[in-house]
């Protein structure tokens, strides 16, 4: 019996200030997870456009930061 499977696991973890965003260890562990039938929530490749973490919506952020906006 397999206890974990349909289980869901979302993997938080830091992302802004990781040099790839905390993509590497998200890649590696998803598929041994899956293995066990669980399902995963990766905030990096989200299903929607809604609050996507890519390349240019960091990029934004991070200048929003320096510059101490966070009206935008």
């Amino acid at each position: 019996m397999n206890r974990l499977k349909n289980q869901r696991a979302y993997l938080a973890g830091a992302m802004d200030r990781v040099a790839d965003r905390g993509k590497g260890w998200r890649q590696n562990i998803t598929p041994f997870l899956e293995s066990l039938g669980i399902i995963v929530f990766n905030p990096i490749t989200k299903p929607t456009d809604i609050g996507l973490e890519d390349n240019d919506s960091h990029l934004v952020k991070t200048k929003l930061k320096a510059a101490e906006d966070m009206t935008n």
